[in-house]
């Protein structure tokens, strides 16, 4: 999910999993900032996250580990 700040699209929140070190790499990155890139056929789209304004949830089995993030700006509470 994101949100349009003028130009801008602010990433408000994202679920994605795969192998540890893979997520929580991802994961690290947005909470610190990074601009997430989403490529498709057509076009390149980007995704700025905010400086350390996540809640993160990251779990695991044995193989396979998933992580949710939650934007805390209060703009995206409910």
């Amino acid at each position: 999910m994101f949100d349009s700040d003028g130009n801008k699209k602010i990433l408000a929140a994202t679920r994605f999993g795969g192998y540890a070190e893979q997520v929580r790499g991802m994961s690290d990155a947005i909470y610190g900032g990074g601009t997430v890139k989403l490529k498709t056929e057509s076009e390149t789209v980007e995704f700025q996250s905010l400086v350390k304004q996540y809640r993160r949830n990251v779990a695991n089995d044995e193989i396979y580990t998933e992580a949710t993030l939650l934007i805390t700006d209060d703009r995206y509470s409910s």
